[in-house]
């Protein structure tokens, strides 16, 4: 795993949190649902950025999104996926 975070007690088990993964390696390739960010939180946000790689640049972002809701991201072996905010993603 890239750089995984240590989930909130309160995050479901088997979620994902804030992190960068490899899809293929650290997680499975597939589609991802949030129910939204935690309310409780001070800014109440999610965000996704699925990437051809870590390299770090605009070129290699294949999509990105910021949420206050409920989302959904599919996500293909080879990408890089970041998720950051206070939310958990599960796998569909």
């Amino acid at each position: 795993m890239l750089t995984p975070t240590a989930p909130a007690p309160s995050v479901p088990e088997g979620a994902l949190t804030d992190g960068i993964y490899e899809v293929g390696v650290d997680i499975e390739a597939g589609t991802y649902r949030t129910d939204g960010p935690d309310r409780s939180t001070l800014l109440p946000n999610c965000y996704y950025e699925r990437a051809r790689d870590a390299s770090g640049t605009l070129d290699a972002v294949i999509a990105n999104k910021n949420m206050n809701g409920p989302g959904i991201v599919t996500v293909e072996d080879g990408e890089i996926v970041r998720f950051s905010g206070a939310c958990a993603w599960m796998k569909s």
